[in-house]
């Protein structure tokens, strides 16, 4: 999506959407999804189709706040199918307690090799960067 701004007055000038092909390399769909923007300086946010990473839902450990996501690589375990050193993760507290009383978190994990892969290519970018990494909802 690129959005023009004069002043006070902001305008929606194009959008680019272009559906995850598991069998396309990721840096060439991304040119291809900023080949409309060749000529613009812009930023650019990219959200991951359902397929690029895994939503698991954990107790959450028992520890300080700041340690989680560091752990959280090993609570995983075969509950993702990446290696704990190639994975990248965040998680998001559940709203509702178990019945046991115990938290739960959501945890968002991908690949980090590939992140890293559309990370580099973006950064040799010189008129775009890269300033979010969503996941798709529904």
């Amino acid at each position: 999506m690129a959005i023009e701004r004069s002043g006070d007055a902001v305008s929606l000038n194009s959008v680019s959407s272009i559906p995850y092909d598991q069998h396309q390399p990721l840096k060439q769909q991304l040119s291809a999804a900023l080949s409309p923007f060749a000529k613009s300086t812009c930023n650019v946010s990219i959200v991951l189709s359902q397929h690029m990473y895994h939503m698991v839902q954990v107790d959450k450990p028992e520890m300080a706040e700041e340690d989680i996501t560091t752990a959280l690589p090993w609570t995983l375990g075969e509950l993702v199918p990446y290696d704990s050193s190639n994975m990248v993760l965040d998680y998001v507290d559940y709203p509702v307690k178990s019945r046991s009383g115990g938290q739960k978190i959501n945890v968002f994990a991908a690949e980090r090799s590939s992140l890293a892969a559309v990370a580099a290519s973006m950064a040799k970018k010189k008129d775009k960067q890269l300033t979010h990494i969503h996941t798709k909802r529904g």
